[in-house]
């Protein structure tokens, strides 16, 4: 008669254990669950810093295009003056196209100045995006 008993109980320890265990699964569950909640929100965070360091190196490089293009507008503008120094035309909105389908643009103006001065002013466009440069030529009839 002893055996019966002892089998009950040996049974309610296996029982006990596979309540601990379905436990142990449970907890890991969610240790689990947080983990990819971390490394989702570390990756959509990387996301957002690539794409905003993109948008800012294209600004940057259209900026730097917008001043080249300016500086094509002043070499243009000199090389007008060189044919003639009474020229005071400029090239006025929309400008000129630089490089031909580039999209690219600087307009140019040109004005006198103190004492014999030629003051020329190019602004280069490019992308929505504009630098100014202004050259003084002294010396010019």
């Amino acid at each position: 008669m002893r055996r019966a008993p002892l089998q009950i109980i040996a049974h309610r320890k296996v029982l006990a254990g596979a309540g601990l265990a379905y436990r142990v699964r449970g907890a890991a569950l969610l240790v689990a669950i947080f983990a990819m909640l971390i490394v989702s929100s570390l990756v959509v965070l990387m996301l957002d810093v690539a794409t905003t360091e993109m948008a800012v190196t294209r600004n940057t490089l259209s900026l730097s295009k917008a001043l080249y293009v300016a500086d094509a507008g002043i070499q243009h503008g000199l090389a007008m003056l060189r044919l003639d120094s009474g020229w005071r035309v400029g090239f006025p909105s929309p400008g000129v196209e630089f490089p031909p389908g580039s999209g690219s643009r600087y307009v140019v103006n040109v004005a006198d100045g103190a004492e014999g001065e030629c003051i020329i002013t190019s602004t280069g466009t490019v992308g929505g995006l504009s630098k100014t440069l202004r050259a003084t030529i002294a010396g010019v009839q």
